[in-house]
């Protein structure tokens, strides 16, 4: 067996020939995506965030009718009082 290549390039020929190839970069690539869980936080982050928007719309959504009919019964006292 010749060694040919250098660092992560190395592969051994049996017949010599000069030839540098990467050893499955498809396989390790893959291997890589499946154990990386930074997208899956990232979205569960995402979700969390929905969550918490959906119900700061939905109370902001009652006060402002609070504050509506509020400001509402300062608008007509002060009609009145004028």
């Amino acid at each position: 067996m010749v060694e040919i290549g250098s660092g992560r390039f190395k592969k051994k020929s049996a017949d010599g020939c000069n030839r540098n190839h990467r050893s499955y970069p498809m396989k390790t690539l893959f291997s890589r995506f499946v154990k990386d869980e930074s997208g899956a936080t990232a979205i569960e982050y995402g979700l969390i965030a929905a969550i918490v928007a959906i119900g700061l719309i939905a109370s902001l959504q009652g006060l402002k009718n609070n504050l509506s009919s509020t400001f509402s019964k300062v608008g007509s006292n002060l009609n009145v009082a004028n």
